[in-house]
């Protein structure tokens, strides 16, 4: 019986480590680690998109306002 259960263990440690698993597992912490880092900095990101956004359309506002208008 103690023979069959570490035949088992063994059988259980290569499996672990088949390259399968190891690429499952790397992808895993991958897509964890990505999650982790878009959490803490989102709202930055936000702000800055945010800021981009708003200095666009004022330059656009200002562009048009400088034109002269269009007579028909």
């Amino acid at each position: 019986m103690r023979h069959l259960m570490m035949a088992q263990f063994t059988e259980a440690i290569e499996n672990l480590f088949d390259s399968n698993v190891v690429t499952d597992i790397l992808i895993a912490f991958t897509i964890i680690v990505s999650i982790v880092y878009y959490v803490n900095y989102s709202k930055g990101i936000e702000e800055e998109i945010k800021a981009v956004i708003s200095n666009s359309l004022t330059d656009v506002n200002c562009d048009l306002s400088k034109q002269e208008p269009v007579r028909s």
